[in-house]
């Protein structure tokens, strides 16, 4: 049986978390001040309505805490393996350009940064999934800091990540 190396990728910051309680909470706060305003408002509306828009926020926090939930990337003798919640990307070894990989810094090296979200989250202190880059090129993101970001080229454009141990999962990439 193949040995699959596991790698922790940096947890978002206090702002992404912070942001995501507030668009939560934001759907009940507004139906209380709403109510608080004006209650004969509520008076034609079911009561399974008010139960909606009062879940929704605690429902949002759960499944943002779930995506957030040890997000990893695995590393094995045929693919790689980024693992976000419930999303499951994969790419076969022979793709990636292991050369080529390194660690960057992005305030230093602007090509680099993510300008336009294609397809994913773009919050303070968290960038998860295609973005387009600087550059023009489009590249896989899963960004919590801008120093010591890897940057992996592959076949299908390059990939960046914030991990907790980023020059270990160099190493793994490069040794095998």
């Amino acid at each position: 049986m193949a040995t699959v190396k596991s790698f922790e990728l940096a947890p978002p910051g206090p702002a992404a978390n912070l942001l995501l309680i507030a668009a939560a909470l934001l759907p009940a706060l507004v139906t209380a001040a709403v109510w608080a305003g004006d209650p004969a408002a509520f008076e034609a509306v079911p009561a399974w309505a008010l139960v909606m828009i009062i879940l929704f926020g605690p429902v949002l926090i759960g499944f943002g805490l779930l995506h957030a939930r040890n997000p990893r990337i695995e590393l094995d003798a045929v693919h790689l393996t980024l693992r976000l919640g419930l999303i499951r990307t994969r790419w076969r070894r022979a793709d990636l350009q292991v050369q080529q990989a390194r660690l960057l810094d992005l305030d230093g090296e602007r090509d680099w940064q993510p300008r336009w979200k294609l397809f994913g989250a773009a919050l303070p202190g968290l960038q998860s999934g295609l973005f387009r880059l600087r550059n023009g090129r489009n590249a896989r993101v899963y960004l919590t800091a801008r120093q010591a970001v890897v940057l992996l080229p592959t076949q299908r454009g390059p990939i960046l990540l914030s991990l907790v141990r980023p020059r270990d999962f160099l190493a793994a990439l490069q040794s095998a």
